[in-house]
């Protein structure tokens, strides 16, 4: 029983929508009409990503601050368009559910972009060599014929290019620099 000249305090709470609160005083011989106004939740999207430091973009918007992060006040939407970007790293782009009220989780792993450069293979003579690269050969055909200079293109870091002439291998170490050629000298024997 409530009585008359007293506050009373409700609280409410109603999913997808922020919790309610008022203090009403209630008057002796009238009626008290409660009449609670809900505003939408916001919603919630934690992301985390490998490597850390990644942007993110809600719908265009891109997002303070960078990965690992949790953002509040975000408008509550189906079909929300998010692009993580990094430097260095292939974009990952989604498409997720924003719901009022509820925090979204994602853990995305960020693929590092590969990096080339080049291998100029300058061989003794006028001989012929097929060259390989782990077992394959490299360039668009079967087989690449280097007679005189070949410019190979290969992932940036150490490498091994095997040369083979008339039954011989070689296995050649090079260092390959992002964008730059790196001139190589081979003799067969």
């Amino acid at each position: 029983t409530l009585r008359a000249n007293e506050k009373y305090h409700y609280h409410l709470e109603l999913a997808g929508f922020l919790p309610y609160d008022e203090t009403v005083t209630i008057t002796e011989a009238e009626t008290t009409r409660l009449t609670p106004r809900f505003a939408i939740a916001p919603a919630k999207l934690s992301i985390t990503t490998e490597p850390a430091g990644a942007q993110v973009q809600v719908n265009g918007r891109t997002l303070d601050g960078v990965t690992p992060k949790t953002w509040d006040n975000l408008a509550a939407a189906t079909g929300v368009t998010i692009v993580i970007t990094k430097a260095g790293h292939t974009a990952v782009t989604k498409t997720i559910d924003l719901k009022a009220g509820a925090l979204l989780e994602l853990t995305e792993s960020l693929k590092a972009i590969d990096k080339f450069g080049f291998v100029k293979i300058v061989i003794a003579g006028s001989m012929g060599v097929e060259a390989m690269h782990n077992g394959r050969p490299l360039g668009r055909t079967a087989k690449i014929e280097c007679r005189g200079p070949c410019a190979l293109k290969l992932p940036v870091g150490r490498q091994t290019i095997t040369l083979v002439n008339a039954g011989k291998r070689k296995q050649v170490p090079v260092e390959i620099i992002e964008n730059t050629t790196t001139t190589v000298n081979v003799t067969f024997e």
